[in-house]
């Protein structure tokens, strides 16, 4: 490329004192013109150190009091000068050409919105809930090609998307799945691209079972915010439960992501406990989130941004038959 556009690097911060370091030092070595690009960290609420070590280095620091990763992003767009904005978490470091292999490949292929290639950072004696953060992450590359959405670990967005169809519904987790996925439906060109490449380091178990709740909890009001009817929703998740059930199924599907491993961890059979527990402990909060108050409160705030009577339709017609009204 002749000429590079100017571009938002924008990094939610939420007690990222182990990892945020790390991160600033790769931040530092980026593979693009210095004058072109600015770095924006946005502080939600955090208890340790994350705040002064930023400070040590010449970043704008933003606060955010709404708890929430998709409200700091939202504070960091509407702070932003960049014509492609890019999102990143606190707890990864970035390859040194992560963002010019992105701007490039996302302007070459005239893409609206894109999600680079996530790696995680397996250590060198590693725990099971490690071992499964890297079989989770594998379906990244899936998820983009099959036009289902782009998590926000890794993604860079033209910000005139943000001003076409509004800012990331401010929920606790999911966020990034109803905003791509709704960008999507809007008819926005997405594409994987493999050489930006950001490293993840990998999860302990406690945090597993807090984003598997949350993710398989999101699940439902993923599906709505499509204008899929409340109670085809419900009939959905109890589907989903009984597959889940079926341990068949479960060692089938596991056989399949437990590949991108090193050979060694390949035939670990608690991984296989680990995935079948996890996948019914989410769907079980599933239907307890169906059933709560905190659904009718984050439905409310999806709506804030996303379309319900346009998606209405556009499922009204995907199906080719009537659907009750939502």
């Amino acid at each position: 490329m002749n000429t590079y556009p100017f571009i938002s690097i924008i990094i939610p911060v939420y007690n990222a004192e182990k990892t945020i370091e790390k991160l600033i030092k790769s931040l530092i070595n980026l593979n693009y013109p210095k004058n072109l690009y600015e770095i924006i960290f946005i502080d939600n609420n955090s208890t340790d150190n994350s705040e002064k070590i930023i400070r040590k280095y010449p970043f704008t620091l933003l606060k955010e009091k709404k708890q929430s990763s998709y409200a700091s992003r939202n504070t960091g767009i509407k702070y932003s000068q960049g014509d492609i904005l890019t999102f990143v978490d606190a707890d990864c470091k970035i390859d040194k050409n992560w963002l010019k292999n992105g701007v490039e490949t996302l302007l070459e292929q005239k893409a609206d919105l894109a999600g680079g290639n996530t790696i995680m950072l397996i250590p060198s004696n590693p725990t099971l809930s490690e071992l499964y953060d890297c079989i989770i992450y594998s379906k990244v590359e899936y998820s983009i090609n099959n036009k289902f959405f782009i998590p926000a670990g890794n993604l860079f967005v033209k910000k005139i998307v943000f001003q076409e169809i509004g800012l990331f519904p401010e929920i606790r987790s999911g966020a990034d799945a109803i905003w791509t996925n709704y960008a999507i439906r809007n008819n926005k060109k997405i594409i994987y691209i493999p050489n930006s490449l950001v490293y993840h380091y990998s999860k302990k178990i406690h945090s597993h079972l807090k984003r598997i709740i949350l993710t398989y909890g999101i699940s439902p009001l993923l599906q709505h915010s499509m204008g899929i009817p409340y109670l085809i929703v419900l009939k959905n998740q109890i589907k989903k439960l009984i597959k889940y059930f079926n341990i068949k199924f479960q060692l089938k599907r596991i056989s399949k992501l437990v590949g991108i491993l090193p050979p060694k961890y390949q035939k670990n059979k608690k991984i296989t406990f680990l995935h079948i527990l996890l996948a019914i402990i989410g769907t079980l909060s599933s239907f307890i989130y169906l059933l709560s108050s905190s659904r009718i409160k984050e439905q409310k705030e999806v709506e804030k941004t996303i379309n319900f009577k346009k998606q209405h339709l556009y499922w009204k017609n995907k199906l080719n038959r009537n659907i009750t009204s939502i």
